[in-house]
């Protein structure tokens, strides 16, 4: 389930002497794709929006925030079923707080069962054999940017 706890805290205390404030991009999130607590992932969604939004009026600048969602992955704790769905639910609570979904699942997905060759991985890698996916996340953010 979602512990959105350490999470919130960093929204909270947002300031001047936090990593990445004043920064021109913030990118989070988890590591595994399940979903569950919309209402925590609201709530912590908004503080964060809130908190970045209150910074861009102190330094006059915007900070783009990028919500990731996880890679494909073999994942013991988290079926392929639970991967995909991931983004349904998650997707449309980012863009109602004003934060750009970028899927990654997808198109991680086809490239490591070779299902349209998008990108030369390791025949039957993922996102963390051989940092493939790695590089693909970082191309796909300059792209973005």
């Amino acid at each position: 389930h979602w512990d959105a706890q350490y999470f919130d805290e960093i929204w909270m205390s947002w300031g001047p002497m936090s990593v990445g404030y004043g920064s021109d991009l913030v990118v989070f999130g988890p590591q595994f794709g399940k979903f569950s607590d919309s209402d925590g992932w609201r709530r912590s969604m908004r503080l964060m929006a809130s908190s970045v939004h209150r910074s861009e009026r102190c330094l006059g600048k915007r900070t783009m925030i990028v919500f990731r969602s996880p890679a494909f992955n073999f994942d013991p704790a988290n079926s392929f079923r639970q991967q995909s769905d991931f983004s349904s639910h998650v997707r449309p609570i980012a863009e109602e707080s004003g934060i750009f979904y970028l899927d990654y699942y997808r198109p991680t997905y086809i490239a490591t069962f070779q299902l349209h060759n998008p990108l030369k991985f390791a025949q039957g890698s993922t996102f963390h054999y051989l940092n493939a996916g790695r590089y693909f996340m970082v191309q796909s953010l300059l792209h973005l940017l």
